[in-house]
């Protein structure tokens, strides 16, 4: 089970810990228990930034691999639209504090936060069959995030790689990799210059960029759902057993 907490940092900035060291996976609750958390920061009048946290060591490996393979399967088809369309519809900007490892549907949710801090000493990365939900746009956020040329090789290879790494390559979110340490204050530096801003405005301009980033997703699940009702074409989700999770130590 996937037990979310919210916890306040300020009067305007809160904690969202979506897994923890002890159980860094996604279960078949955690939609459920997302769209519970969100409900209750929507109605948060006082509300202007909220920092999305795992553990120390792991913010998410993904799906849980030990779920029956037709369980997996059907998390995966739901994660793939409902988590960021959960996360976009926050009206106040996300921050994604990615200290612990990310990798497939961890990292692609800390990917659609506003915000990402990564770790030099995590390890990022999402295998092929993690893309295979909606390639168009979980590839496509990972070439904007660390580049087309480092982004192909990754997510092609299935290949991990340290923060410091991702720094190095001097990519899109070079800036946005510190030590683990220093990366909690860092997140509450960011948010707290958000909440000194005009309500207003923020949220404002958080909807501009959500609008598109949401019709990006949506343009790719029609697509990816055209493409299979095509005779021929690949096997359905259904037929997938790995989606969606990986295992850091391969």
């Amino acid at each position: 089970m996937n037990r979310l907490s919210v916890s306040p940092i300020s009067a305007r900035v809160v904690s969202l810990r979506i897994a923890s060291d002890q159980s860094p996976y996604l279960g078949p609750t955690f939609i459920e228990s997302l769209a519970e958390a969100v409900d209750g920061l929507k109605a948060d009048d006082a509300l202007q930034a909220v920092i999305i946290e795992g553990g120390s060591n792991c913010f998410s490996l993904g799906i849980n691999p030990e779920l029956p393979k037709d369980v997996g399967a059907a998390v995966s088809r739901s994660m793939c639209a409902e988590v960021p369309r959960l996360i976009l519809s926050l009206p106040v900007p996300t921050i994604a504090v990615m200290a612990g490892d990310a990798t497939d549907a961890g990292l692609i949710l800390g990917l659609w936060c506003d915000i990402q801090l990564f770790a030099e000493e995590g390890l990022y990365g999402a295998s092929p069959p993690a893309l295979e939900c909606v390639p168009g746009a979980t590839a496509g956020l990972l070439e904007e995030m660390l580049g087309a040329a480092l982004a192909r090789e990754l997510v092609l290879s299935g290949r991990l790689c340290r923060g410091c790494e991702l720094r190095s390559a001097g990519g899109p979110i070079s800036h946005s990799i510190f030590p683990r340490a220093e990366m909690r204050r860092r997140a509450i530096t960011i948010a707290t210059d958000i909440a000194d801003n005009y309500k207003q405005a923020v949220v404002l301009l958080k909807q501009t960029f959500s609008k598109r980033r949401l019709a990006t997703l949506e343009g790719a699940l029609t697509g990816e759902k055209a493409v299979q009702r095509f005779p021929g074409s690949e096997p359905g989700l259904e037929e997938s057993g790995a989606l969606w999770s990986v295992n850091p130590h391969r």
